[in-house]
């Protein structure tokens, strides 16, 4: 038995569940899944090299 991911559409801003709005949280999961992608190296150019180290 597979089980299914609940936050196909909504995505990281599902754990604001019916909160805040549909506009914002559409905002926030931009601005999220921004922060969270894979960056490249500055230096070798490959793909998820680069993590975060600390929150700021």
């Amino acid at each position: 038995m597979v089980v299914m991911g609940r936050t196909k559409s909504v995505g990281i801003s599902g754990r604001y569940g019916a909160r805040y709005g549909t506009t914002l949280r559409k905002r926030v999961r931009m601005i999220e899944e921004r922060r969270r992608r894979p960056y490249r190296c500055p230096r070798c150019y490959t793909l998820g090299r680069m993590i975060r180290i600390s929150v700021g």
